[in-house]
């Protein structure tokens, strides 16, 4: 039973994942993960005030729901109490955000044996074989607070409440799938949480639904017929050239030894790189096949298909030319394990990027964004990675605390930083910011060396890409969780942290855009 609903992707207490593993990257291995807990963030458990108020709009949301299936009101109040309580012993066991960007950390091997011998109320043995066919020697937990404490989380005591939480669960997971009216209720929460006041329309919907279960195939379409060959050979000219301008820095760099001077080459050498469309998909979508008449049945069926998949693939070679991100999506994105980097078709056009744009324009868009992803191979997190994405320390001791300094650095620079809505964290931000400071100042430098350089318009247009517009309950739920700065702060800080821009807009010491340079921060 408990298999099937790991098929159908049922929310579940415990639950299973193949993915890549962090010593071995040429291998995917198996994770066991908490579910995820009601509230948006940890934190929100240890202010009463703040939790009821979420707590609320959740219980108004789920007695209606639930009032389809069960007529005793009684009972449905059990129901939802057990399930908040419940709820509460997930979030005991799981990480704050803070702990969860910190990925490098999100690795704790056990021994097989060790875990089915101290799990004692979940058969974990039986699962694991059933789901993976094969021998398996360890299992990879993300917190070994988790990873020691699963009896504590699923046993006979718990049981009670375990059953009303999977109920829940199940039902606010799949009603999107049944008929509008239900649609509309198994959403409000969720538009409490972001501030959104209407469900998305029956069309957007449908469309999102396609795009959940066929984005990739869907952006490879999106990327053969919109990318053009002349724009695409462009930005691979721009990626090269970022690269060389990164490796001249790196054997220009004052505060590294030659030691890891050299192994940072050599993982720039083996970086991988991907523009537009994946050149491979996945060969499970030809196996999706459609329900005319029953939506539930079909979304049940494509998550077995996905997830039979995603088991066979335990222990099998890592396919490095399948992507994490939709061809049509405006972002980019650094794989530490598989140590590349990847620019969909969707974030090449408006102000990334044009062919129309001058030189300077490109390069304080698409080029920054280019920049920011080679960079996340030497933040905070990446640096712990070498050059074929395993988890292995390839500074030396002395470098790496240098490094920390400076990390600190910028968690000062922008840690406390106020917006509309609130203050920027500037740990939870810290290898974003360092990405987008190597980025910037990687592109100013490539930007510098072309004929029609304009740093006007080079920062102008490093703004541009940053204009964002948030309601204030989704902008609140960023600040406690986003590993990225607020946009404002990305666009403005990091401007002002180089002393170009100072020069192109004449920043006195007394205007609001000035750092002292004193407190400015470079790393990369």
């Amino acid at each position: 039973m408990y298999t099937t609903f790991v098929y159908r992707n049922y929310s579940l207490p415990i639950d299973f994942d193949i993915s890549n593993d962090y010593i071995d990257s040429s291998i995917k291995t198996l994770y066991l993960t908490i579910a995820s807990h009601i509230l948006p963030d940890k934190s929100h458990y240890q202010n009463k005030e703040v939790k009821n108020k979420f707590y609320k709009e959740f219980k108004a949301m789920t007695k209606k729901l639930l009032s389809a299936y069960f007529n005793d009101l009684k009972k449905i109040n059990l129901i939802i109490k057990n399930t908040l309580e419940f709820d509460e012993i997930i979030a005991n066991y799981s990480l704050s955000s803070l702990e969860k960007v910190r990925y490098n950390e999100l690795y704790k091997p056990y021994k097989y044996e060790d875990v089915i011998r101290n799990t004692k109320y979940l058969d974990l043995n039986n699962i694991i074989k059933t789901l993976i066919n094969k021998d398996v020697d360890q299992i990879i937990f993300t917190d070994d607070n988790f990873a020691t404490n699963l009896d504590q989380i699923y046993n006979n005591k718990n049981l009670e409440l375990i059953k009303s939480w999977l109920v829940v669960m199940l039902i606010v997971r799949f009603s999107k799938y049944l008929d509008e009216k239900t649609r509309t209720i198994a959403s409000k929460y969720s538009l409490f949480i972001s501030g959104q006041t209407k469900v998305k329309n029956k069309e957007k919907h449908a469309l999102n639904l396609a795009l959940e279960y066929f984005s990739t195939p869907i952006g490879l379409y999106y990327g053969q017929k919109y990318l053009g060959s002349k724009a695409k050979k462009d930005v691979e000219n721009m990626v090269s050239h970022m690269i060389n301008i990164y490796k001249q820095r790196l054997k220009n760099n004052t505060w590294l030894t030659s030691q890891t001077i050299n192994k940072a080459l050599l993982k720039l050498d083996k970086l991988g790189v991907h523009i537009g469309y994946p050149s491979e998909i996945e060969p499970f979508y030809t196996n999706l096949i459609t329900n005319s008449t029953n939506l539930i049945d079909t979304v049940f069926n494509f998550n077995q298909v996905i997830n039979q998949y995603l088991f066979s693939e335990y222990k099998k070679p890592i396919n490095k030319n399948y992507w994490s991100m939709a061809a049509y999506q405006v972002n980019a994105y650094y794989h530490p394990m598989y140590n590349h980097i990847v620019f969909p078709a969707g974030i090449l056009q408006g102000s990334f990027y044009s062919i129309n744009h001058s030189t300077s324009q490109n390069y304080g868009g698409i080029g920054a964004v280019i920049a920011h992803e080679i960079s996340h191979a030497f933040d905070n997190n990446g640096a712990n990675f070498d050059e074929n994405g395993n988890l292995k320390m390839w500074w030396t001791d002395e470098d790496f605390d240098k490094f920390k300094q400076k990390t600190q650095k910028m968690i000062d620079l922008f840690d406390n930083k106020e917006i509309e809505f609130g203050r920027c964290n500037g740990a939870l931000t810290v290898s974003e910011n360092i990405a987008d400071a190597g980025g910037i100042s990687c592109a100013l430098q490539a930007a510098q060396l072309e004929k029609d350089y304009n740093a006007q318009e080079f920062f102008i247009n490093w703004a541009k890409i940053w204009k964002s517009k948030y309601k204030q309950q989704t902008a609140l739920r960023l600040l406690e969780t986003d590993p990225h700065a607020p946009t404002e702060l990305r666009a403005n800080i990091q401007a002002t942290n180089l002393e170009e821009f100072v020069d192109a807009f004449n920043i006195n010491p007394e205007d609001k855009m000035y750092i002292d340079p004193q407190k400015r921060v470079k790393i990369w």
